[in-house]
């Protein structure tokens, strides 16, 4: 059993009290012992699944007043509340953990972005397979990142889907025992460039994983792409045609998910409340915090992902939200 805990606070409220300096000063003890029996009663258990169970904590102080509030007392509170309760993992969102750190307790590590990175086959079937279009007839393009792992993960997850698929990369002597390897394994016949200016033109899928674009010149994009930016924000600069997918957006199994009104979504998104979930649920949390991610670990996730309820709701881009039927890519060969 895995118990997690979420840490929220109360809505921000307009008042004298605490935006003058003076009253800070004189009642950071006396506001924590006026609240005291309320910061009693503020853990609320979620039974989600048979080996997970859920904790809300909502400290009944404001943004504002947890600036000034005592916070040994608050720490300490959390502290025997995860003790008494096992809760194993703590997650303090940012906005509190900016306004209140708390010695002991460390920033939220679960920011979406690694269950984004898990869901490749996932976001591939939604694009294409829905529309009937084969996955393997794709003109598929990885671009390598600055981490080796990542590279082989994405890889990975695409062999059983096609036979082909290129990588462009600087330099491709570090990775190609690697890619010999995964030939051997797969079956995956994998061409490796390191001409920017052409692997990329007639391509109809692009992955990215890299992050700078510095050194980059001269590369030319289909514009009937679609580029799944696993990278940094520079893509958006870089990629000046083709449909531009930086981010996920997730929903929520209703009957599960009750328990997510306002109070959450102030702190945690979907995305991160998937991430969360999900990643604790398949016992994944430490690789999930550290941003340590494989083929097998990507696996457990996509398909928990399905077999919970989730679905992938929408798309971000470039100038916002895209829908799944407003994404222009190829039709089948």
């Amino acid at each position: 059993m895995s118990n997690i805990a979420l840490v929220i606070s109360e809505k921000e409220e307009s008042s004298k009290f605490v935006n003058s300096k003076f009253a800070r000063r004189t009642f950071r003890h006396f506001l924590y012992f006026a609240r005291k029996n309320k910061l009693a009663e503020s853990v609320r258990e979620i039974n989600m699944y048979e080996n997970l169970n859920l904790y809300i904590i909502r400290l009944p102080f404001s943004l504002t007043e947890l600036g000034f509030v005592n916070k040994n007392k608050i720490a300490r509170f959390i502290k025997d509340e995860c003790e008494k309760r096992e809760i194993k993992s703590l997650i303090i969102p940012d906005e509190i953990y900016n306004t209140c750190v708390i010695d002991g307790y460390a920033q939220n590590p679960f920011g979406g972005k690694y269950l984004y990175k898990c869901l490749l086959v996932n976001i591939l079937d939604d694009i294409y397979l829905k529309r009937g279009i084969k996955i393997g007839d794709l003109d598929i393009v990885v671009i390598k990142g600055e981490n080796d792992g990542e590279l082989y993960s994405v890889v990975r997850q695409l062999s059983p889907l096609v036979k082909y698929l290129s990588i462009l990369t600087d330099s491709k002597d570090g990775i190609q025992h690697e890619i010999d390897g995964i030939f051997g394994d797969y079956g995956l016949s994998i061409g490796i460039s390191e001409d920017f200016s052409l692997a990329a033109r007639d391509a109809d899928l692009i992955i990215n994983l890299r992050n700078s674009f510095d050194t980059v010149k001269n590369m030319k994009v289909n514009p009937g792409a679609v580029i799944i930016n696993y990278g940094g924000k520079d893509a958006v600069r870089f990629f000046d045609k083709g449909t531009l997918i930086n981010e996920i957006e997730v929903g929520l199994p209703k009957k599960d998910f009750l328990w997510v009104d306002t109070s959450i979504s102030r702190f945690f998104n979907n995305v991160q409340i998937a991430e969360i979930v999900l990643s604790h649920k398949t016992g994944l949390e430490d690789m999930v915090s550290a941003g340590i991610i494989d083929c097998s670990a990507a696996e457990k996730i996509s398909k928990e992902f399905v077999i919970s309820g989730f679905r992938i709701s929408n798309y971000i881009g470039r100038y916002g939200i895209i829908r799944t039927g407003d994404i222009r890519c190829v039709k089948a060969k």
